[in-house]
């Protein structure tokens, strides 16, 4: 038997899979008997580590990029870029015009896609130029992200996983915005959870102070080491999808047995108070915390990209 830092009883089977598991996955399923645990690292990406056997694709929507020091880390961590129509208004504005000599070469995205509705001319005219793929999707029945999450599939497909490897996909976008395109992009977190079709992985969003993600039904770990400095204690989980019964260890307010729902009672505003939160939750829902603001590399990404 093997209790890992969660607390959680674990098989030598279990211990020996964790154990492996530990070089950094963002999420890692263990099967402990009947019961399947889902393992998240929200921080991986924001480490100067990089994990090999882990892709990532950067989906970079049509929202202010504020926090500099976090794209930074998200891009040197994507085996793929792709800006969602006028996200690459919001890439064109950080570095504006790119050259091939250009110190900047590295954060061209490797492909553009959308309806085409929000990207200025001159910034489609400049991406195109330089030979950046530009996917004009006229299909008015789904939505931008909807789109570039057809065109990361293709890619996918076109590198399959091996050896164990993990693909997911980090989206900067907004939350402090208009409301339905905050609750758009809750939605899409929420269908790419349980439809294979939509996105077969795990999306995590980086909007303006935090990082939210879907816990799967059963158990949840969660690795929050508030030491890297990353993150704050400031933690919620919310029953976006309907009534869930959630059990928490880990947190100032754990809870037992908790029948959370909208019109009802939620839990924000708990404090994280391990390296390892623990959720135990009957239905799906979102988890989301808090970014710590790391003034220092957004004043260093400014300097950088001014001198150059």
């Amino acid at each position: 038997m093997f209790t890992d830092g969660a607390g959680l009883v674990l098989s030598g089977c279990a211990k020996a899979i964790y154990l492996q598991t530990d070089l950094g996955n963002l999420l890692t399923q263990i099967r402990v008997g009947d019961r399947l645990i889902m393992e998240w690292r929200p921080t991986e990406c924001l480490s100067q580590q990089i994990c090999p056997t882990h892709r990532h694709a950067l989906l970079i929507l049509n929202s202010p990029i504020t926090d500099l020091a976090t794209f930074e880390s998200l891009w040197g961590h994507a085996n793929y870029t792709i800006c969602a129509d006028g996200g690459a208004n919001r890439l064109y504005d950080i570095f504006g015009p790119v050259h091939e000599d250009s110190p900047h070469q590295d954060f061209l995205p490797d492909a553009i896609c959308g309806d085409l509705d929000s990207i200025r001319p001159e910034v489609e005219a400049h991406y195109e130029e330089l030979s950046v793929p530009i996917e004009h999707d006229r299909d008015q029945g789904s939505t931008d992200i909807e789109k570039c999450f057809r065109i990361i599939n293709k890619w996918r497909a076109r590198h399959p996983i091996v050896n164990g490897s993990t693909f997911d996909v980090n989206v900067i976008g907004s939350l402090g915005g208009r409301v339905d395109q905050g609750f758009s992009l809750i939605h899409h977190l929420y269908k790419a959870s349980s439809d294979p079709h939509f996105f077969s992985g795990n999306i995590l969003l980086f909007s303006e102070e935090s990082i939210s993600f879907i816990l799967q039904k059963g158990i949840n770990t969660i690795h929050t080491p508030l030491s890297e400095g990353f993150l704050t204690e400031n933690v919620g989980i919310i029953p976006i999808g309907g009534p869930a019964v959630i059990s928490t260890q880990g947190l100032e307010w754990d809870v037992k047995d908790w029948k959370t729902e909208f019109g009802g009672q939620i839990s924000t505003s708990n404090h994280i108070k391990r390296d390892v939160i623990v959720v135990h939750t009957t239905e799906r829902v979102l988890f989301t915390v808090e970014r710590a603001k790391d003034e220092e590399g957004q004043e260093r990404f400014l300097r950088d990209i001014t001198n150059q």
